[in-house]
């Protein structure tokens, strides 16, 4: 059996990893892991600026495809930074994108896999938790999908803390060189609910 990488497994290992030295260096990912009650959202949106969601999603519902092998490279390279890179892909991707591909039915793979092009989470004020999350959500040309829906299919698959409490769909981002501002997406949720009088977020509720 031979266990050596193939020239194309090889030439993504090498991408990869250019990727992580370049954009998440050990000195930057262990500087994130200090705050261990943040959710590194900055992180969030740079794999996915990066494309690297979309890995292992077949390319018929907007992925770029690629085979548990990829995804394993993939996490492989994420790790070498810090290890917990790799979870801040999987427990989306991995194991959220990858268990719709597999038991998601086609209606569902349709709707939900191809919609998304880029996310950025930030935090929303509110009166009881202090903070919540809110995704800011581009989608991909004419994907259709609504708030409700984001959120329902969020519930149960990741910690309902990490739920997003709001969603608001944008078409462009503030931009600052080459990365998204998100201290003035924070602000546009602030003022957003502050304009319709909202000051706690609604209630995650989970189907038993």
């Amino acid at each position: 059996m031979d266990f050596r990488l193939s020239d194309e497994q090889e030439m993504f290992r090498k991408s990869v990893r250019d990727y992580v030295n370049r954009e998440l260096p050990k000195s930057w990912a262990r500087e994130l892991e200090k705050d261990e009650r943040a959710f590194p959202h900055e992180l969030f949106g740079k794999l996915a600026a990066a494309g690297f969601h979309a890995i292992g999603i077949g390319e018929e519902y907007g992925g770029q495809g690629g085979d548990i092998m990829t995804q394993m490279l993939l996490a492989r390279e994420l790790a070498r930074s810090l290890a917990g890179l790799t979870w801040v892909w999987g427990i989306t991707s991995f194991a959220g994108g990858k268990s719709v591909g597999l038991y998601g039915s086609e209606e569902q793979k349709r709707r939900h896999l191809p919609a998304i092009g880029i996310v950025q989470v930030v935090s929303a004020p509110d009166d009881y938790y202090v903070e919540v999350p809110a995704a800011f959500i581009q989608l991909k040309p004419e994907a259709a999908v609504t708030e409700e829906e984001i959120i329902d299919f969020c519930v149960g698959k990741i910690a309902t803390i990490r739920v997003p409490r709001y969603v608001r769909f944008v078409t462009e981002w503030p931009m600052s060189g080459t990365k998204i501002k998100k201290a003035i997406l924070r602000e546009v949720i602030a003022a957003d609910l502050k304009e319709k009088g909202i000051t706690r977020a609604p209630k995650i509720t989970i189907a038993s």
